[in-house]
Formats: C-alpha cells, sequence, structure tokens
C-alpha cells in the first residue's frame, strides 16, 4: 500500500500540471461480448483505475426492505468465491490494490485501482467480488449491526436529520424520499437471502458503465472486460423507477434538535438535460450558492450579515429528477431572519438574473476549476463514470468550457424566473428556532 501511495503522489503532481485536461484522449472500447468501456491511457505511470456502475441502487429496494442494495455492496467485499472475509482482505492488501463497493439512490458503484504488475491478481478478485459474493452469515451479521450503528448515529446527527427529512418532503411519493442505507426496522429485517436476490437483480451487464485510466491499452482492456463481466446475465434486471417529481411548495418542516443551532435545508426543482438551459442552472447556483467568495449567498448571509459560517446552493441531475438544494446552519435566534434573507437573495436573482460581472466572474471560476478534477487516475476515473451516466459524449472535457462560454445573461434570467421560486420552496428546518 506504501507502494501505491507513492505512485498516487506521482500522479497528482502529472495530472494537475496546467493544460492536463484539454490534453485527455477517451477512447471508447468495446469487447468482443459488446461490453463497453472509456479508456484514457496513462502509460508513464505504473497505476491502473476503474470506476464502473450498474442501473439499479436503492431507488429499486423492495418497500419494507429498504437498505438492502446498501448492505448487498457493502458485503461484496467480505468473502467470494473460494476466499472467506477475512482471506479476501488479506490477498487485496497483498496485491496492493484497493477495491470498494456502494450504493447510491439509482446505481451500485465500484472503485478499483492496483499497479499495473499486479494486474491480473487484482482483476481476479475484483472478478470473483462482482460475480461469486459469499455473502457468509459472519460477515453478514457483523456489516448488519455497522448498518444499524451509523443509522442510529445518522439520526443524531443535525444536518443528516434535515437532509433525510428534506428528501422525504420533497420526493414523498419516490424512492428517492428514502434514506438509501435504509431505516433501522427494515435493515433489522434482511437476511443475506436478500443480499443474494438484489445482487441477482442487480449484477447485470444491461445499463453497466465503466471509466478506466491508467498503464493499460485498448486490447488488453477488452480482454480483461470479458474476463471481469462477461459472465454476468445481460438484461438490466429490473424496471426504471418512475420519474420524480419534486413536491411543490412552500412546504416549511420544523423539527425540534436540541442545540444552539438550527440547520436549514431548501430546494427547488431544475432543469433537466445536458443544454443551454442545463449548464444556465449549474451557473446559477455556482453564482448563488457555489464555493467562490463573490457567491451571493456567502456575500449576503456570511460576510455582511454574520448569519452562518457558511450556506450552499447546488444543481443535482439524478437520473429520475433535477432540483436545486442548498443549506446552512445558523443560530436558533436567527434562523427565520436567515431563512428570509435568503428568500431574499433568491427573488431577486428570480427577478433580475445575474449582472455581465458576474457572470463573466463564474465563468472563469469554474473553467479554472474544472481541471482539478482531473488530478489523478482515480479522479479521472471517476469523472469518465460521471459522464457517461449523464449522457454525455467522449468529449465532455472539450465541450465543456464551450458549452460554458455559451451561457448568456438572459439565459440565466430565464432558467431563474421559471425555477426559481423562493416562495415556493420545500424547506427543512432542523433544530429550535425562534419566530
Amino acid at each position: 500500500m506504501r507502494l501505491i501511495r507513492i505512485f498516487i503522489w506521482i500522479a497528482v503532481v502529472v495530472f494537475a500540471w496546467p493544460g492536463f485536461a484539454l490534453a485527455i484522449e477517451v477512447q471508447e472500447v468495446t469487447s468482443p461480448k459488446g461490453i463497453k468501456a472509456w479508456l484514457v491511457e496513462a502509460r508513464g505511470i505504473p497505476i491502473i483505475s476503474m470506476d464502473f456502475s450498474f442501473e439499479g441502487g436503492a431507488s429499486l429496494d423492495p418497500a419494507g426492505r429498504e437498505g438492502s442494495a446498501s448492505l448487498m455492496a457493502n458485503l461484496l467485499t467480505e468473502g467470494a468465491g473460494d476466499k472467506s472475509s477475512a482471506d479476501f482482505k488479506a490477498e487485496t492488501t497483498r496485491r496492493n490494490m484497493s477495491l470498494y463497493f456502494n450504493s447510491s439512490a439509482d446505481y451500485t458503484e465500484g472503485s478499483f485501482s492496483c499497479l499495473s504488475q499486479n494486474c491480473d491478481q487484482a482483476l481476479a478478485l475484483l472478478k470473483l467480488a462482482v460475480t461469486k459474493p459469499r455473502f457468509e452469515a459472519e460477515a453478514f451479521a457483523r456489516l448488519q449491526q455497522l448498518t444499524l450503528q451509523s443509522i442510529q448515529q445518522r439520526e443524531r446527527d443535525q444536518a443528516s436529520l434535515a437532509n433525510r427529512l428534506w428528501f422525504s418532503k420533497a420526493f414523498p411519493n419516490h424512492p428517492y424520499g428514502r434514506p438509501a442505507e435504509g431505516m433501522e426496522e427494515t435493515v433489522s429485517k434482511l437476511t443475506p437471502q436478500d443480499m443474494q436476490q438484489v445482487h441477482a437483480a442487480v449484477m447485470r451487464r444491461g445499463g453497466l458503465r465503466i471509466g478506466v485510466v491508467g498503464d493499460i491499452d485498448a486490447k488488453t482492456l477488452a480482454a480483461k472486460l470479458d474476463d471481469i463481466f462477461g459472465e454476468l446475465p445481460t438484461g438490466s434486471g429490473k424496471a426504471e423507477p418512475a420519474s420524480a417529481v419534486m413536491a411543490q411548495g412552500p412546504v416549511l418542516e420544523s423539527t425540534v434538535f436540541e442545540g444552539p443551532q438550527t440547520f436549514i435545508a431548501f430546494g427547488n426543482p431544475s432543469v433537466a438535460g445536458d443544454g443551454v438551459d442545463g449548464m444556465a442552472a449549474y451557473l446559477m447556483t455556482e453564482l448563488l450558492g457555489g464555493s467562490a467568495s463573490f457567491a451571493r449567498l456567502h456575500q449576503s448571509l456570511r460576510e455582511k450579515s454574520g448569519l452562518t459560517y457558511g450556506v450552499s446552493f447546488n444543481d443535482i441531475n439524478t437520473r429520475s429528477a433535477s432540483f436545486m438544494q442548498g443549506s446552512l446552519s445558523t443560530a436558533n435566534e436567527t434562523a427565520m431572519q436567515a431563512l428570509e434573507k435568503l428568500q431574499a437573495e433568491l427573488a431577486l436573482m428570480a427577478k433580475d438574473g445575474p449582472t455581465e460581472d458576474e457572470l463573466r466572474k463564474v465563468k472563469s471560476y469554474v473553467n479554472g476549476a474544472f481541471p482539478l478534477r482531473f488530478t489523478s487516475n482515480a479522479a479521472i476515473s471517476q469523472s469518465l463514470l460521471a459522464a457517461q451516466q449523464l449522457g454525455r459524449g467522449t468529449d465532455f472535457v472539450e465541450r465543456r468550457t464551450e458549452r460554458v462560454n455559451a451561457v448568456t445573461v438572459a439565459d440565466i434570467k430565464a432558467v431563474a424566473a421559471e425555477f426559481l421560486k423562493p416562495d415556493k420552496m420545500v424547506v427543512v428546518m432542523v433544530g429550535q428556532p425562534k419566530r
């Protein structure tokens, strides 16, 4: 593991070099069995990174079995094939490789890295985890208990509680309204047989997306793809979840939480798609609640009013919904004042849009920050996977700046007027706000 950390550090230095992101060449590789992957060859650094996803995650958990996909994903590295949990972990350490899985609302995802000198043995372990997990009783019971403890801790964390409640109010009739990790009453009822069922349903080649970066060529990768994933069943296994329609506000939900602060989560629907409107919505949320110092909400609520240490506002696109969501934490005594000032800033953007100077600044900021997503093999493979999930082409890196620069003040103003409705937000307040 020390060797792989050294090589990762070298990769960070190389990939962070100015202009590298613009030089990325993405190849689409198709295996003899028709499995596709995006590849960026980086032959100078002896590391291979792979990120992949299967369609179907927590949103497909059966009612009463919420948390199934999440627990199944966590168990994939707890023994596979002829290797027990302890043997599997020892082998991954010996091979200087990293491997983990997780389940989001829409996908079951895997992330893998190894030294190229250990490629064959490491990929063999990956194949076992994907195709022949053991779901042993001991490992299942241990991770089930850890999950229950995590859920209990989540309910004691103010921000996590507010986020969970916000999704339950924003998507009350859709799986997005349920926590991916599940609830105590559902996770406690799960069995190893449930894990086998969700594995069979989710781990299929239909909808499989793969991003690979590193010391491997297209021909070699094509053969490896068939070896790792070729035995999986075709098709997607389960029907798509219904499109999610975000609740129309105004919704204001308040939950008591002991402490000096109130955590506020808020949001509106947004525009779907990869066109000008989608980019305009992204730039608008960056102007309002991004990480740049000139962001309006940062200036208004922190710098000028001292109401919060930080406020965020993001444009989020999932497979079934597009929405804007933000959050802030403030003193109980100023919670309502902070909410009112927040709504006033959003209303001003909806009415007038941004200035030309603000648009120039945010374009410069996001174009400058974009290459920072490509600072290592692993970061690039994650970006390749995300681009595929969003339905973008292999030229997504080259087109990014073009898409940003095409947005006008009028585009943002139009999106803001249609979607940014502070009087119809879904708002959750967790704390003891003073009215």
